[in-house]
């Protein structure tokens, strides 16, 4: 398959550019995040199991949400945390999860949770603490 595209992009590639355009969604707004789900959509396309296009995809649903970009909030929470709950089984020690949980907790009205969510994201990786 590689042969067949050898210009296509590998997973870490396409998740990797997933989470810069959910980083510039300050600066280009829907645009970006619909660029990022596409990114994490091919990657999971090519690796159903990526945790890290997982979480894109949940990340993708919370900043629908935050940012009022859905007309439904509440669902786009609900996908999130469908995506979310089992990932924090799996990888309990992934940071970058438990800020993304702490942003749906907030988005949920769940201040105290939201706060644990952070600091968890802090103690695991103070150098990333979006």
């Amino acid at each position: 398959e590689a042969l067949t595209h050898p210009n296509a992009p590998d997973v870490h590639t396409l998740v990797s550019r997933g989470w810069a355009e959910i980083y510039s969604t300050g600066v280009r707004g829907l645009t970006s995040l619909q660029s990022a789900y596409a990114h994490f959509e091919q990657a999971l396309a090519a690796d159903p199991e990526n945790p890290h296009a997982q979480l894109g995809v949940a990340a993708y649903h919370v900043n629908l949400a935050i940012q009022l970009f859905a007309k439904d909030p509440a669902s786009e929470l609900k996908k999130a945390q469908a995506i979310l709950e089992p990932l924090l089984d799996q990888y309990p020690n992934m940071a970058l999860l438990h800020a993304t949980i702490g942003l749906s907790q907030i988005a949920s009205n769940l201040k105290e949770e939201a706060i644990a969510s952070f600091k968890r994201a802090i103690q695991l990786n103070p150098s990333h603490a979006p």
